[in-house]
């Protein structure tokens, strides 16, 4: 796969070093119904095509910080893993 690189704070990222395009894919269909995780996904999809960060916090209608956070933590938190919502993050719903 070609590589895909974007800045997070000085730093560039290739995304294809953190996580494996194949198993991204993968997680994206797996995950349709959970919400925060699903989106956090989706904004890695779009970094791959080159998006800019800016531009997907348009998109997905967040903010710019939220989606530096999401790269951040794809990058230092073990990849797919450090995008899923901590349980205090979950709407709960009764």
């Amino acid at each position: 796969s070609t590589d895909i690189l974007f800045m997070v704070g000085k730093s560039k990222i290739n995304i294809f070093n953190v996580i494996d395009e194949k198993d991204l894919k993968e997680e994206i269909k797996k995950s349709k119904n959970e919400g925060r995780y699903n989106e956090r996904l989706i904004a890695i999809k779009l970094f791959s095509k080159g998006n800019k960060l800016s531009d997907i916090a348009d998109t997905l209608e967040v903010s710019f910080p939220t989606v530096h956070s999401w790269a951040k933590k794809l990058r230092k938190k073990n990849g797919l893993e450090g995008l899923k919502p901590k349980l205090e993050e979950e709407d709960h719903q009764y």
